[in-house]
């Protein structure tokens, strides 16, 4: 069966069979990159209209917490050591490689961070904050495409509430990637949401679609034995792992600039709905109503490190 038309929101063709099954190479080719060209500008544009406000309302972004368990993860760190941080946002993941000096500005513990990202006002809002601190080090890249980067080049890598936006394949592919440009022994961490259950991921993949502004993308959230087994598969050892609960009141996402009353609205009802359920759902993600109508949601996080085989 020949497509006859692309649809990118739903990566599929009109005939809703896998673009896999499409007869003709080329045109699943071509097809395949006006998906991933549609999903990068959908992405881009629902990024750019978050950065004013995208830190402000959600605690997990600047915690402490979160950012000492990372640094914990890296150590002991190496001051002449070359970072990344894909997917960067602001930089807000890369401050476990950085110290904040008594005046308030951030210092990096190690020579050089760099950052990539699709989103140029984001990384704008970062250098504003004084989190990105050398633009000569940014480069503006679709992270589900090759990194930029000649082989060991870098001695960490992170990125952080990036990764469940991949699909599988994609996945895989960052990982390949990330091994290339890592050097001997160099680290990669991960910190992103994580499922336990083809049923937390029904839910994660809902909200997912309809928080959005453009239901650009799907996500594929890995449960914790599937992230190690990526990791194994591509390479890495010595894998560690930490957790972190993200809590999250649903009016922060509307006060963060993230989402329309509309879309609070419906999330609150998706939400409401799992409640009602009473199931291991609500248990997983510890739902629940607030007297103003709105949903507290704890979503799991997972911290993950592996060291780059030595071969």
């Amino acid at each position: 069966m020949r497509c006859l038309k692309v649809d990118p929101g739903k990566r599929f063709c009109s005939t809703h069979e896998s673009l896999q099954a499409c007869e003709d190479i080329g045109a699943m080719k071509r097809a395949l990159k006006l998906l991933r060209r549609s999903a990068f500008k959908k992405a881009e544009k629902d990024y750019a209209s978050r950065s004013p406000r995208y830190v402000l309302h959600i605690e997990t972004y600047t915690d402490p917490i979160l950012r000492q368990q990372s640094r914990d993860l890296f150590e002991p760190i190496n001051p002449e050591a070359k970072a990344l941080d894909i997917g960067c946002g602001q930089g807000d993941a890369s401050t476990c490689l950085q110290e904040k000096t008594e005046d308030g500005e951030w210092q990096p513990s190690v020579l050089e961070i760099h950052y990539i990202d699709i989103t140029p006002e984001m990384v704008q809002k970062g250098i504003e904050r004084g989190i990105i601190g050398d633009s000569k080090f940014v480069r503006r890249v679709n992270a589900s495409e090759r990194l930029p980067y000649a082989n060991d080049t870098f001695d960490y890598v992170i990125t952080r509430y990036f990764i469940h936006d991949l699909n599988p394949d994609e996945k895989r592919n960052l990982f390949r990637d990330v091994g290339g440009i890592l050097k001997s022994s160099g680290k990669f961490q991960i910190i992103d949401m994580v499922a336990d259950s083809e049923e937390s991921k029904r839910l994660y993949n809902l909200y997912h679609s309809r928080k959005t502004k453009e239901a650009y993308r799907q996500c594929w959230i890995p449960t914790s034995q599937e992230y190690y087994e990526l990791f194994a598969e591509s390479g890495f050892e010595n894998i560690k792992e930490d957790s972190y609960v993200s809590h999250v009141n649903t009016i922060d996402w509307f006060n963060g600039g993230q989402i329309t009353k509309e879309r609070l609205d419906l999330l609150n009802g998706i939400f409401r709905n799992e409640i009602d359920k009473g199931d291991h759902v609500k248990e997983y993600f510890n739902l629940r109503e607030t007297e103003d109508g709105n949903i507290l949601v704890d979503f799991p996080v997972i911290l993950i490190c592996g060291e780059k085989y030595l071969g």
